[in-house]
């Protein structure tokens, strides 16, 4: 994360009891997350849009005015929904759309977790479509989102009805159409879904300055990233410190030229037998890729997942 920007001249709200008042007509129900100077609070509230969330800044990293003001303008049915965004007394608020069937964190496959694991069919069929379309729209009106996670997909609804959220814009980037990337010295996000290109490097051999980079195609990154994670329950970069991270993927140069792809056939059959994994963790710095092919089908008709990192 980027280091602080300056020393924030209020305190941190940290844990609010029932019946607080935020932003003059949020009243708390919960304290879901304490704010702190370095990390954001998340309540529970009662608003005039409902039972809702509101995120506080971390003290130490307050949005980014242009991109903060454009939110309760995105609106597409797989992003969580901002109602509004406001300032008062120095605290900066964001009024969120509640989802009580919380976020895919929770559907990652651990031990004694309350959901079924998570399928191959469900992957291509719900998944992959919902954050492409996310993505897409994202994309069109020139954010990048920059922290795409399990813990950043909320979930609504079940059954047919479910569908999934892309949230957290506090990292995400403007990026012009006319240009694929660009260069930040905001070094930002949560490094094991974080593209090589992305991890900041050195300008050249006289700057002291680090630079990453943003680009549209970090975001699918992630996704393919989220997704080994959410079949196989990890991937060997969970098992990676950032040192390691930097190690595997800079050594030598060239490993900022590196990219993902993640390519999804849906089986052409409505119904699609139970999947098999076949996963085999080489370490961060190899080929690490997950394919899924279902029990009975024919060699012409699989869903297959795959991933490459390629280095």
């Amino acid at each position: 994360m980027a280091p602080p920007r300056a020393r924030a001249p209020r305190l941190p709200l940290g844990f609010l009891s029932p019946g607080s008042l935020l932003c003059d007509d949020c009243v708390v129900e919960r304290t879901l997350y304490p704010q702190e100077s370095q990390r954001p609070g998340v309540y529970l509230c009662l608003a005039p849009e409902g039972r809702v969330v509101v995120k506080v800044a971390a003290l130490y990293y307050p949005p980014r005015q242009k991109l903060w003001q454009r939110l309760p303008g995105l609106r597409h049915p797989h992003l969580l929904r901002i109602y509004r965004v406001l300032t008062r007394d120095g605290y900066f608020f964001d009024i969120e759309e509640y989802c009580d069937e919380g976020t895919l964190d929770d559907r990652v496959p651990r031990p004694g977790s309350a959901y079924p694991a998570p399928t191959a069919e469900w992957v291509a069929t719900a998944l992959v479509p919902q954050m492409l379309a996310a993505l897409r729209y994202l994309h069109g009106q020139e954010i990048v989102h920059r922290d795409l996670k399990p813990a950043n997909i909320f979930v609504s609804g079940q059954g047919e009805g479910e569908r999934m959220l892309l949230a957290d814009f506090d990292i995400s980037s403007v990026l012009a159409q006319e240009r694929t990337s660009r260069d930040t010295q905001r070094a930002a996000g949560t490094w094991i879904y974080t593209a090589p290109e992305a991890f900041p490097r050195y300008l050249d051999t006289q700057s002291s300055g680090r630079v990453g980079r943003i680009a549209r195609c970090n975001d699918y990154y992630a996704l393919g990233i989220s997704i080994i994670e959410l079949l196989c329950g990890t991937t060997t970069l969970h098992q990676c410190q950032l040192a390691d991270l930097f190690d595997c993927y800079l050594q030598g140069g060239d490993a900022g030229a590196a990219r993902s792809r993640v390519i999804v056939a849906a089986h052409p059959e409505p119904a699609v037998p139970p999947a098999q994994f076949s996963f085999r963790p080489r370490g961060a710095g190899d080929l690490l890729q997950c394919s899924l092919s279902p029990l009975s089908a024919a060699p012409s008709q699989p869903i297959i997942l795959g991933y490459q990192n390629l280095l």
